[in-house]
């Protein structure tokens, strides 16, 4: 066996640690990215939920979320197998507003502002 330089060992270890934030890295990025496909599965359930239900229309975002969106996320079979939640500060969009106007969802609703 060879002896170990002390600053060897230390860079050994270094390039280890960094090895293994690497890879949590790409566990975040692998999990952000389906969280984003979670997010846009549950918004489809809702709509159609929405849909089913014959909601008028137009629908207050957060009524929506409330009352559909949430809802929808937990029933998908995914969710109870990983204890998934809905987070959207785990997604690329951040907030459900820019979802809705950046995302593929804006070719299934049209976002208006009620207040004017």
């Amino acid at each position: 066996t060879q002896p170990v330089d002390a600053e060897d060992a230390g860079d050994a270890e270094d390039a280890e640690n960094q090895g293994i934030q690497e890879q949590d890295q790409n566990v975040d990025v692998s999990t952000s990215l389906d969280h984003d496909m979670m997010v846009f599965q549950s918004f489809l359930v809702a709509v159609h939920q929405m849909l089913e239900s014959k909601t008028p229309l137009p629908l207050i975002v957060s009524s929506f979320s409330a009352n559909y969106l949430k809802p929808a996320s937990t029933s998908l079979e995914i969710a109870h197998q990983t204890d998934w939640q809905l987070d959207w500060k785990k997604t690329k969009w951040k907030k459900m507003i820019t979802f809705l106007q950046e995302s593929d969802a804006k070719d299934v609703v049209t976002v208006i502002d009620l207040g004017s």
